[in-house]
This record gives structure tokens, C-alpha cells and sequence, in this order.
């Protein structure tokens, strides 16, 4: 916990109010679902205390949360307003995910939401640690699984309501 003090601490002198919080890629990292929970629940009581937000993401090659359905059942568990799910196309659909259970999240426990490219991986996350090659935006995601714009999302004007369906 000193060192999410620490960052929080810089969050704070930089103005900062939301935090990214991956899933653990170290392969000795503990299976134990309600350890992990504990965790979550220890950093995001502090959060709170400091009026930060912590956004959680599963990344695709994450050593035990690798889904997003996972990432939000440890979210949904820890019950803090501090906490909440992050979303991220690539992580999606890396791992041919879906977003049919999407409608059980409440809207407020999303954090944010990340629209990102990157070439389809036939044969996985194999003997990639970490697949940073593979981020480049470069197409072969479908990001259009997860959202649709009739629009180029990368236009100088804010989003309305209706943009992204």
C-alpha cells in the first residue's frame, strides 16, 4: 500500500483522478480469486480516502484475469465505488470475447472505455511477453464487434449522443 500512496500522491500533484489498474502478467502471481479480491479492495478502500478512481482492465494475456468477464466478477465482488471495469476492444477481442453479457454492468461501474487496433494473432499470446509489436495500430482487430461510428472516431469535435452505437 506505500506505493499505491506514492502514486496516488503524484496522481494528485498532476492533477490526475482516474488510475489504470492492469491484471498481473507475472506467472508466480496467485490463482486465488479471493486474494486477488482482498487486494482490489484493499487499494480501492484507499482510493477512495483520497478521492481517486481506479478503473480495472483484464489484459488479453494477463496471467489469470485475461477476460473482461473476469476483470468485472472481481469489480462486482470488491463493491466500491472507487473501483470499477475498464474495457478495451483489443483485449476483447484478442481473445474472441463478446459483449453479450455487457447488459448486466451497471453503466456507473464502467470506468472507460478503449477503442484500440491491432493485427489479429493467429496463434495467440504464446512466447509474447509482452506482445508490444502487436499494439501498433495496424488493423486485423474488429473493433467494430464492439461499437459502431458512422464516422471516423479520430474527428476533431466531441462525441454525441448517438455516435457510438
Amino acid at each position: 500500500m506505500a506505493r499505491a500512496r506514492r502514486k496516488f500522491a503524484l496522481m494528485r500533484e498532476l492533477g490526475c483522478e482516474t488510475l489504470l489498474l492492469c491484471s498481473n502478467v507475472q506467472p508466480d502471481c496467485s490463482a486465488d480469486s479471493e486474494l486477488q479480491v482482498a487486494d482490489l479492495r484493499a487499494l480501492a478502500t484507499l482510493a477512495e480516502e483520497e478521492g481517486i478512481a481506479i478503473g480495472y482492465e483484464a489484459l488479453a494475456w494477463g496471467t489469470h484475469v485475461n477476460r473482461w468477464q473476469q476483470a468485472w466478477e472481481r469489480v462486482r465482488r470488491v463493491d466500491s465505488p472507487a473501483l470499477g471495469l475498464v474495457l478495451d476492444s483489443f483485449h476483447i477481442l484478442a481473445r474472441g470475447d463478446t459483449l453479450d453479457a455487457l447488459p448486466s454492468v451497471p453503466v456507473e461501474k464502467i470506468t472507460f472505455v478503449q477503442l484500440a487496433d491491432a493485427p489479429y494473432m493467429k496463434n495467440g499470446f504464446a512466447g509474447v511477453e509482452p506482445p508490444l509489436p502487436l499494439l501498433s495500430r495496424t488493423g486485423g482487430a474488429a473493433a467494430g464487434g464492439v461499437c459502431r461510428a458512422d464516422h471516423p472516431l479520430w474527428l476533431p469535435r466531441p462525441l454525441v449522443a448517438g455516435d457510438l452505437q
